[in-house]
């Protein structure tokens, strides 16, 4: 059985998505996270700059090698690797045997200008951003993946909102998420909106250095995480989901392709979907600040989308293991 070494973020379930799928397809998986330590304090002194973690990441590091030295791995794969630098990766590569290494960023570069400086020191190197993509920075582009806890559509007839968000309140979101709820209340839609903070910490922060949560109180957020069946509980009653990525993202959100899986209707900030094969707009309504939403869209009825088979992740991670099989025209029109 050929043994894979993950390195990925931590975030939320995708590194046990990824790792039962790698499993699926009979690979054997050590993973890690791509940062020293859980704690909110490292993770951020790490978003400010990563130089400040550099030798708690360099120890870190050198565990991994000294716990892997005796296997042999068909792939080292990293994700993001945030905390990276690139004398921490050369060493990792170094000294860890394997035969190919894999680097797949699902943020972009602007986000993570320093892992621009990583992406060569890898046989392969993805990114699920377009833009950074057409800039031939990255040898392949991979949007991300539906997991197996989104690949079946509902069947469902009966709706309890017209409307619904789950997802975080982040500061650069709420604008966006105020308007949609006044949209809402004017014009008699049923929503629900469940805005995640992970701590009551983190929303006094925001309150005290972000203009965004100017006016807010603390009940307008909730800091109980959903799980998946609660999340897919709230979806299966909803005519259609509301995602408020930035507009100018390049790569799509999880939220899209967890939509994609089950079927749904979306409305989205992020026009690049429009360059996607399985893009149609009776799924998905691009809208900016103003966001408008024609009865017709929330109450037609919607055919399977035929082209989302490859994004399942299963299928997913054999290509994230071997890019070269990545076949650009069964993921962007011409």
């Amino acid at each position: 059985m050929n043994n894979i070494l993950l390195i990925m973020p931590d975030f939320f379930s995708t590194k046990s998505d990824i790792v039962s799928a790698l499993e699926s397809n009979g690979y054997n998986v050590v993973s890690y996270s791509d940062r020293p330590s859980k704690s909110n304090f490292i993770k951020s002194l790490i978003r400010i700059n990563r130089l400040f973690v550099a030798l708690r990441t360099k120890r870190y590091i050198r565990r991994i090698v000294r716990e892997n030295k005796e296997k042999h791995f068909y792939r080292i794969i990293v994700i993001n690797g945030q905390s990276f630098t690139v004398n921490h990766v050369k060493y990792l590569l170094k000294n860890v045997n394997h035969d190919k290494s894999v680097f797949y960023m699902w943020d972009a570069l602007s986000f993570l200008p320093y892992n621009e400086k990583l992406i060569k020191l890898f046989n392969y190197s993805i990114t699920f951003n377009i833009h950074d993509y057409r800039s031939k920075k990255f040898d392949f582009f991979l949007p991300l993946y539906i997991s197996n806890e989104y690949s079946k559509p509902f069947i469902n007839n009966e709706y309890k909102w017209d409307l619904s968000f789950v997802g975080t309140g982040k500061p650069k979101k709420i604008e966006f998420l105020r308007y949609a709820i006044k949209y809402c209340r004017e014009n008699n839609l049923k929503a629900l909106f469940y805005i995640y903070l992970p701590s009551k910490l983190m929303f006094i922060y925001n309150k005290i250095f972000c203009k965004e949560y100017k006016g807010l109180k603390k009940d307008f957020f909730k800091f109980d995480k959903l799980s998946h069946d609660e999340i897919k509980n709230i979806y299966s009653q909803s005519r259609c989901i509301l995602d408020s990525g930035n507009e100018n993202e390049g790569g799509l959100s999880l939220r899209v392709f967890e939509i994609l899986g089950l079927n749904k209707k979306l409305i989205l900030t992020n026009k690049n979907i429009e360059n996607y094969i399985f893009y149609r707009k009776e799924q998905f309504l691009i809208s900016c600040k103003e966001i408008e939403i024609e009865k017709n869209f929330l109450d037609s009825p919607l055919a399977t989308n035929k082209n989302i088979e490859l994004y399942k992740i299963n299928n997913w991670v054999r290509l994230l293991i071997d890019p070269q099989n990545i076949n650009i025209k069964n993921i962007l029109k011409s």
